[in-house]
């Protein structure tokens, strides 16, 4: 029982060290000219900057977005929608509250992350477990509230 709990965990290392790769090797190929930002296990590339204040942890946000599933690129869209809530909140996963903190408003940007950084293990609608995500925001407001 131990060396099948040992073997599983060393397959989901595997896999997001692989997901990892993937999402590194299509942002070198697909956006070799934009400015790409790591940020703790998410990937931002700017494809639009933005001006003015940067959303930062605890402020209200607004913005519009398209999430796929990733497995080597976009793997079909599986959400779209716009959402207000508080960055740093519950309401989005890890990788997506990394990606947005610091971006502009107006901001239209490419966030991407490993399955560890949003669902991980889980099944979560749409979404099976261990999948990579990747989406398509823009950033339409931000409330300061601090």
């Amino acid at each position: 029982m131990l060396f099948a709990t040992v073997s599983c965990q060393g397959e989901k290392l595997l896999m997001l060290t692989n997901q990892e790769e993937q999402i590194d090797r299509y942002v070198k190929k697909e956006f070799p000219n934009n400015e790409v930002l790591r940020l703790e296990g998410a990937n931002r590339v700017i494809i639009t900057p933005g001006i003015g204040p940067k959303a930062a942890a605890g402020d209200s946000v607004w913005f519009f977005y398209e999430a796929y599933i990733f497995s080597g690129s976009p793997a079909g869209m599986f959400w779209r929608d716009s959402a207000n809530v508080m960055l740093g909140s519950p309401y989005l996963v890890e990788g997506l509250n990394r990606g947005i903190e610091g971006m502009s408003l107006g901001e239209h940007s490419i966030i991407l992350f490993s399955a560890k950084y949003g669902f991980y293990d889980q099944n979560n609608g749409l979404v099976p477990s261990m999948s990579a995500l990747m989406y398509n925001v823009l950033l339409t407001g931000i409330k300061k509230n601090k």
